[in-house]
């Protein structure tokens, strides 16, 4: 595979992601810029109207027919239109209009081969230019005295007064061109804020920026099933199980499920927590199918929603939104509230409803850190939905109660520096980092074309390109312990 190619197959996926997540802020601006754009219009552009007259011109001491009359009022337009401009003829027309200017702009020409001209008028009001060319018509004997004295004009076509404007324009054009530009210029911010981002885009940049252990990629699914979801807001239950879910979704997670299962006869890792550095990037979701898949292949497995400020679990599951976790003062029972998934071994621990606590209040009391311990040995493997690391100092307190944590980054959505910062805390304060999921990854072939990918992508079922264990080896890039980060103090923590 072209690493170059990929990359910048990856950078064009990520843009076009990015712009089409975007699509109706797109959208308000272009209709906004559209308005604006017919309103600052009407405001900046003004309207002229111009009245005309066409007349005949004859030289009475022409004696070449019609053509030589022609000729005549052609050599002595420059002169007449000099004249109908000059200051002292618009200061006469006021003066006889009793105004305080004359307004309009006196225009004349010659029909070509003709003795025909046409005089007109045009300003900003079309009753001021109907006016105004009349006056003129009535003292342009005077303009043609000053020309030459054998000049005679004869009224072919009276002026009206105009009904439309000279410069009318399109509403719906400037609508359309507005909208057009603010599109555009919405899409280059978009754009510009894509790359300035610094994120995730590729599976290469989780080892070689990250210097992590890819666990696996989910690709971007559809939220909405049809139209009528979309519509109704009825999103599509990102559970590997549901038939709307894809094909390529199911065996990423089943190629998860089976590294984890590998990698666990080398280093136990029976309770393992699912976190990632910002909300919103699919934790929970690839915490919920990563413990279903466990119990598909029979496997007892509890799923914990640590996640105080959230109440999800409950509803991909169908289990009774009453019965759960409300984080009273009081000790409770915790295994009166776990619910088990029908005709399957995964039971959850959900959420009965949201609630801002602080996760030292639940899970750093004595009673929890028993309760965990007593389903050590009940169950096969647990897995903890945890919060996100963004603004919850807190977490470290989970972290230290679990083997292991999976690391979820959604493509392009975080500062690489935040996530850095983010896996480093878990590394140095936490029991390691298990791999890193890439979540919500475009599909490359449908952006650029590419071929040869499959569903394996090269990665066969998620061990690596690298003999199993990832790019650097089954411990990170340092290969220094399963912490995925060098640590100089033992066992990746304080010593």
């Amino acid at each position: 595979m072209d690493e170059n190619k990929t990359n910048l197959s990856d950078i064009i996926s990520c843009l076009l992601s990015d712009i089409l997540k975007n699509w109706f802020l797109i959208l308000c601006v272009a209709i906004s810029a559209g308005l604006w754009m017919t309103i600052a219009s009407s405001y900046i552009r003004k309207p002229t109207y111009t009245s005309q007259a066409t007349c005949v011109v004859f030289n009475q001491s022409n004696t070449e027919g019609a053509y030589g009359n022609a000729k005549s009022v052609k050599d002595n337009l420059k002169s007449f239109q000099s004249v109908l401009d000059s200051t002292v003829f618009k200061k006469r027309m006021a003066e006889q209009m009793n105004v305080d200017s004359f307004q309009g702009t006196i225009d004349s020409s010659v029909l070509p081969d003709t003795n025909l001209i046409t005089i007109s008028v045009t300003s900003t009001n079309p009753v001021t230019s109907f006016r105004e060319l009349q006056y003129v018509l009535k003292n342009y004997d005077q303009v043609l005295d000053k020309v030459t004295g054998s000049m005679v004009i004869d009224i072919l076509e009276q002026p009206e007064i105009p009904s439309k404007p000279n410069n009318q324009y399109s509403f719906r054009h400037l609508f359309v061109l507005g909208s057009a530009g603010g599109a555009f210029g919405m899409v280059l911010l978009t754009v510009a804020n894509s790359m300035a981002r610094k994120g995730i885009r590729s599976r290469e940049d989780v080892n070689n920026k990250l210097g992590m252990e890819l666990l696996g990629t989910i690709h971007h699914e559809r939220k909405y099933a049809s139209l009528n979801a979309w519509i109704h807001r009825n999103p599509t239950k990102m559970l590997m199980t549901e038939p709307t879910v894809s094909f390529d979704f199911v065996e990423n997670i089943r190629k998860m499920h089976t590294k984890l299962l590998y990698d666990n006869e080398k280093v136990p890792n029976q309770v393992m927590m699912i976190t990632s550095t910002a909300p919103k990037e699919g934790k929970t979701i690839m915490a919920a199918n990563l413990a279903f898949s466990f119990a598909q292949r029979g496997a007892k497995v509890l799923l914990i929603e640590a996640n105080c400020r959230q109440k999800e679990l409950a509803d991909l599951f169908d289990l009774d939104p009453e019965k759960g976790w409300e984080y009273d003062e009081e000790i409770q029972n915790y295994t009166k509230q776990i619910q088990r998934v029908s005709q399957t071994s995964l039971f959850v621990l959900a959420n009965a409803k949201a609630q801002d606590k602080k996760i030292t209040q639940v899970f750093g009391v004595p009673a929890f850190h028993s309760f965990i311990q007593q389903a050590r040995e009940k169950m096969d493997f647990i897995f903890v939905d945890a919060p996100s690391i963004a603004n919850r100092s807190d977490l470290i307190d989970l972290a230290n109660l679990v083997d292991g944590s999976i690391f979820v980054i959604r493509q392009n959505d975080q500062n690489i520096d935040n996530i850095n910062e983010a896996i480093d805390t878990l590394s140095y304060y936490g029991n390691g980092i298990l791999g890193v999921i890439l979540n919500d990854k475009a599909h490359r072939n449908a952006v650029v074309g590419a071929s040869g990918y499959g569903y394996g992508y090269g990665y066969g079922y998620g061990y690596g390109r690298y003999g199993g264990y990832g790019r650097y080896g089954r411990y990170g890039r340092y290969g220094t312990g399963r912490y995925g980060r060098k640590s100089t103090t033992e066992g990746g923590r304080p010593a």
